[in-house]
């Protein structure tokens, strides 16, 4: 049964992680632009997306299998958030997005009927039941567009190495999400709670970023990045030792990615986020178990927490009960 039930929920999962950080870039950003009301509404379907991914990572590691993040560069570039950077290209970009995750939704939730006595077919059909709703009041919104704020610009070789490093941070956030499971079944709990860590660190640097462009009007292109061949895949492992060296290459790749990024910047505040980037994974790619992870103000902590408050608590738990 678990062969084609996982799949079936790997198709789901990329596009899942790619809505959540999609919605979390978009309510940044609406919030630097005052609109509280709009931002309020994506982040309530955040809330059913958000803990769904999470159970989908939990009952696939649970499994046995690696959750699947990304094939080739194609489909990485596909699952990575495309935000707007303007109200009316926010509500657009989301509206996309959303028909298209209810289209995959729809489709495995047909794969899985067969399975349905066994499976847990919930981690599906909730998300989809949501979509309409959600369309619905998208498509309401984007008929009777706005006036738009005039844009900031940025040079080209400095906007590919920003959208490189956040396409880096994307794939860290998710990398580590996953290892947090992976350490979590594997018993190594303190893992678990490092790897959590390391996951909200970089959403946090994101943030970071995001609210330096908002300012601007302007918007990160991660998929641009991928595309170019500038962002390396992710590399999920099934075991505590493999993620342990994954995430260090990952941290030494973002590293990397920061120091370019802050080599190119002119702008005050771009270029500070960039050298705290470049300073934390640095200080991440020398970490080791057993260490303090580098100082940061996040509130990503404790993972078993977590797991109560939006995985246990669902409707639907791990295969290994």
């Amino acid at each position: 049964m678990n062969d084609p039930v996982v799949r079936g929920l790997n198709r789901v999962l990329g596009l899942q992680l790619g809505a959540v950080q999609q919605h979390f870039i978009h309510v940044l950003m609406l919030g630097a632009w005052g609109e509280a009301a709009v931002a309020n509404r994506i982040t309530s379907i955040d809330a059913v997306d958000l803990p769904n991914a999470l159970r989908i990572v939990d009952f696939v590691v649970s499994t046995g299998h690696p959750p699947s993040l990304a094939a080739d560069r194609r489909s990485l570039a596909v699952d990575m958030p495309k935000p707007g950077d303007g109200l009316n290209v926010v509500l657009n970009a989301e509206l996309q997005l959303d028909r298209r995750l209810k289209g995959v939704l729809a489709s495995v939730e047909r794969e899985l009927a067969p399975y349905a006595r066994n499976a847990p077919i919930e981690l599906v059909s909730v998300p989809l039941g949501c979509r309409d709703a959600y369309q619905d009041w998208l498509e309401q919104r984007v008929e009777y567009p706005g006036d738009e704020a005039n844009r900031g610009e940025i040079a080209g070789p400095a906007s590919l190495g920003l959208d490189s490093l956040f396409a880096s941070l994307m794939v860290m956030i998710n990398q580590t999400l996953v290892h947090a499971f992976v350490h979590w079944h594997g018993g190594e709990r303190g893992l678990a709670d490092s790897a959590w860590e390391m996951s909200g660190a970089a959403m946090m640097h994101a943030a970071a970023v995001v609210d330096s462009l908002a300012r601007r009007h302007l918007a990160p292109n991660p998929a641009h990045a991928v595309m170019l061949g500038h962002v390396e895949l992710p590399r999920v492992a099934t075991g505590s030792p493999e993620a342990l060296e994954s995430d260090r290459l990952l941290a030494e790749r973002c590293h990397a990615a920061a120091r370019r990024a802050a080599l190119a910047r002119q702008e005050g505040d771009l270029a500070a986020a960039c050298g705290r980037i470049e300073a934390y994974c640095l200080g991440l790619a020398g970490w080791r178990p057993g260490q303090g992870l580098p100082r940061l103000d996040n509130p990503c902590v404790d993972f078993r927490r977590v797991l109560r408050d939006y995985v246990w608590t669902g409707s639907t738990s791990s295969a290994a009960g």
